[in-house]
C-alpha cells in the first residue's frame, strides 16, 4: 500500500515555490498506474461519443456541412486557448485539494452538463419555446452547437489537468511507464466507446432515453466521472503554500511570448518534428471528424438505391451507428498497434545488436535470417514515415470507395498510422530535448570540474575540442534515448569516468552531482514543457486552416449540387400530350461525395 500524503507535517522548498505535503498514489502497488491514469479511459471515451455522433446528430437538425466546419472550430480553438489557461491558473492554485484535482472534477462536470444538453437538446428547448416551430428549430440548433463549445472547452481542461496530474504525481524515472499505462486505457476507452456506439443502445437501456445519443452521452457522463472519482480519491497531490517567483505570476502572456521566442529559436531536430506535424494534422483532422459521417453517407446511399427512403428515421439511426461501427474497428486497431509495434521496436532493435555483434546473445528466429538493412530500418522515424505513406495511399483509395465494407476497411488500416501519430511524434521529441538538456548539463559539468578540479583533465577549452572533434564519428558516453525504444541507452558510471573519444579520465564525482542531478530534471521540464507549448500550436493551427478550407468545399460543392439537382428536375419534367410525366430522382444517392474529396485534398501535405 501506498499511504497518502499528511499536507500538514511535511513542508519542502523548491525554487521559489513552497509546498505541503507529497504525491502518491493509495492503493496496492500493482494497481497504482491504473489508478492514476483510469480517468483517461472515461475521457477517452468522451472524445468518442463526440466524434462518431455530433457532426451526424447536427446535420439531422438542418445545419450545413459548411457551417459545420464552423462549429468544430471549437477543438482546436479550445487546444490553443484554454489548456494553457487552465494551465496558468492550475500551476498558481493553492487550494488544499492540491493543483490539478478541482479543476478536474470542475471540468467533468461542465463536460457532464454539455453532453445531457448535446443528447436532449430538443427537450431542453420544448421548456422554453415549441421545438416544433421555425423558432424552435433555431433554438434547437443554437443549443447543440454551444453544448458542442462547452464540451470541446471543457473536456480540453480535464485533459490538461489528467495529464499534469500524471506528471506531477510520478517520479521522473516512471514517467515512461505512466505515459504508456495512459495510451493503453485511452486506446481501451476509444474501443468501448465506439463498441456501445454501435450498439442498439435503446433496445439495452430504453429507461436511460428514446434514442440512441441519449443514452449515450448518460453512459458516457457516468463513466466520465466515475473514472475521474476514481483517481481523485486514490491520488494525493502536494499542496502549493506559498509561491514568491515572479515569472509564475506574469501568466499567460509572458508564457505566449516564451514560446514565440522559443519558435524562432528551435533546435533543427525539434523544428523538423513540428514541421512535420504541422502538415501531418492537415490531414488528420477531417478523418477524426468526418469520417463517422462519410460512412453514413455511403450507407444512405447505397440504401437509397435499393428503394428507400433517404429521410426515413430508421436509415439515419442505422447510418450514425454503422459509422460509429466503422470507427469501433479502427479504434480496436489503433489499441492493438499500440500494444505491438513498441514490441516489434524492442526486438528489432536487440536483434540488430545480435546480428552486428554487439550484443553477447545469439540471433533467434526470424531475426537470424532477416537482412541487417531491413533491421536497421525498424525504428520509429522509419516507421512515422512509412505510416505517412499508408495514409496517402489509404485517402487516395477513397476514389473508388463505393461500399460500407470498404470504407470500413480504409479507417481500420488508418489505425495504424493514427497509432503511431499518436506516439511517434512525442517519443522523438522527447528524445530531442533530453540532448539538448544533456548538452547544456554536460557543459555544467565541466565548468563544475573547472572548479572544483582545475587541472584534473585538462582545460575547459581543450575538452570543448575533444568533444567538437569527436561527437560526429565515435560519440560522446552520455545516457541518450534510443530512437527503437525510447529508454536510456545507458547511465553515466558510477565512479565518474568521462569517455570522451578515445581517452577515459578517472576524476571524483564532485559533491554538487545532485544538485546538477536535479537541475538536469527541473531544466528537462521545463524545456519539455516549453516543447510542447510549441508542438501543440504546430498541431492546433493546421486545424483552423482545415475548417476554413473544408467550409469553402462543402459550399462551393453544396451549390453545385442544389444547381445540378434544378437542371435534372427540369429535363425530367416531359411532357407528352399535355401530361406532365415526372421521373423520380434521388438526389442522395447522386450527391458528390463532398467528404471524400475533402480526405483526397488534405492526403497532397
Amino acid at each position: 500500500m501506498v499511504a497518502a500524503g499528511l499536507p500538514s507535517t511535511i513542508e519542502e522548498v523548491e525554487g521559489h515555490r513552497r509546498w505541503s505535503g507529497y504525491a502518491s498514489v493509495r492503493g496496492p502497488r500493482w494497481a497504482r498506474m491504473s489508478l492514476l491514469t483510469v480517468c483517461l479511459l472515461g475521457l477517452q471515451m468522451t472524445w468518442s461519443i463526440e466524434m462518431s455522433y455530433a457532426f451526424p446528430y447536427l446535420l439531422t437538425m438542418g445545419v450545413s456541412k459548411a457551417l459545420m466546419s464552423l462549429v468544430f472550430v471549437a477543438g482546436p480553438l479550445s487546444g490553443l486557448v484554454v489548456q494553457p489557461v487552465i494551465g496558468v491558473f492550475a500551476d498558481r492554485s493553492k487550494s488544499r485539494w492540491g493543483r490539478r484535482r478541482p479543476f478536474m472534477l470542475a471540468g467533468c462536470m461542465i463536460s457532464i452538463g454539455s453532453l445531457l444538453l448535446l443528447g436532449f437538446t430538443r427537450n431542453f428547448v420544448s421548456i422554453l419555446v415549441d421545438a416544433s416551430t421555425q423558432l424552435g428549430q433555431s433554438v434547437t440548433v443554437i443549443f447543440a452547437t454551444v453544448s458542442i463549445y462547452f464540451l470541446d472547452f471543457s473536456i480540453n481542461a480535464v485533459q490538461a489537468m489528467d495529464r499534469a496530474l500524471l506528471v506531477d504525481t510520478l517520479p521522473a524515472s516512471e514517467q515512461e511507464l505512466g505515459n504508456a499505462w495512459a495510451a493503453r486505457l485511452m486506446g481501451l476507452g476509444g474501443v468501448l466507446g465506439f463498441f456501445m456506439g454501435y450498439m442498439d443502445l435503446v433496445a439495452w437501456f430504453p429507461f436511460l432515453g428514446r434514442t440512441q445519443l441519449q443514452v449515450l452521452v448518460v453512459i458516457g457522463s457516468i463513466i466520465l466521472l466515475g473514472t475521474h472519482i476514481l483517481t481523485a480519491v486514490c491520488v494525493t497531490e502536494k499542496v502549493l503554500v506559498d509561491d514568491t517567483d515572479d515569472g509564475s505570476r506574469a501568466g499567460l502572456f509572458r508564457n505566449m511570448g516564451d514560446i514565440w521566442r522559443n519558435i524562432q529559436t528551435l533546435p533543427p531536430r525539434i523544428r523538423r518534428i513540428c514541421i512535420i506535424q504541422f502538415f501531418n494534422w492537415i490531414s488528420w483532422f477531417p478523418i477524426l471528424f468526418y469520417s463517422s459521417e462519410w460512412v453514413g453517407e455511403i450507407y444512405t446511399r447505397t440504401q437509397v438505391t435499393k428503394g428507400r427512403s433517404p429521410d426515413d428515421p430508421e436509415i439515419l439511426s442505422e447510418a450514425m451507428r454503422i459509422g460509429s461501427e466503422a470507427l469501433f474497428w479502427q479504434a480496436v486497431v489503433v489499441l492493438i498497434t499500440m500494444i505491438l509495434l513498441p514490441a516489434l521496436l524492442v526486438y528489432a532493435e536487440d536483434a540488430f545488436a545480435s546480428r552486428t555483434a554487439m550484443s553477447e546473445r545469439p540471433a533467434t528466429w526470424p531475426s537470424s535470417w532477416l537482412p541487417i538493412r531491413v533491421l536497421r530500418v525498424i525504428t520509429l522515424p522509419y516507421l512515422w514515415a512509412i505510416c505517412h505513406l499508408l495514409f496517402a495511399v489509404m485517402m487516395f483509395l477513397t476514389f473508388i470507395t463505393h461500399s460500407v465494407w470498404e470504407a470500413s476497411c480504409i479507417l481500420a488500416v488508418l489505425g495504424i498510422p493514427y497509432a503511431v501519430t499518436s506516439w511517434a511524434p512525442f517519443s522523438l521529441l522527447g528524445e530531442a530535448i533530453q540532448a539538448e538538456v544533456e548538452a547544456v548539463v554536460g557543459e555544467e559539468v565541466f565548468a563544475l570540474q573547472d572548479r572544483e578540479m582545475p587541472g584534473a583533465v585538462g582545460s575547459s577549452a581543450e575538452r570543448t575540442a575533444l568533444i567538437s572533434s569527436t561527437d560526429e564519428d565515435e560519440g560522446i558516453d552520455l545516457p541518450q534515448m534510443n530512437m527503437h525504444s525510447g529508454k536510456p541507452d545507458q547511465e553515466l558510471p558510477s565512479t565518474g569516468a568521462l569517455d570522451i573519444g578515445t581517452e577515459v579520465a578517472h576524476v571524483e564525482r564532485p559533491r554538487k552531482s545532485n544538485h546538477l542531478s536535479e537541475k538536469a530534471g527541473i531544466m528537462l521540464v521545463g524545456c519539455y514543457l516549453t516543447s510542447q507549448g510549441i508542438h501543440n500550436i504546430f498541431v492546433v493551427i493546421p486545424q483552423f486552416l482545415v475548417n476554413g478550407l473544408s467550409a469553402i468545399v462543402f459550399a462551393l460543392l453544396a451549390s453545385h449540387q442544389a444547381a445540378l439537382h434544378d437542371r435534372t428536375e427540369d429535363a425530367l419534367n416531359v411532357r407528352t400530350n399535355d401530361t406532365v410525366t415526372i421521373v423520380p430522382v434521388t438526389p442522395t444517392a447522386q450527391d458528390v461525395d463532398s467528404i471524400g474529396v475533402i480526405l483526397r485534398c488534405v492526403s497532397l501535405p
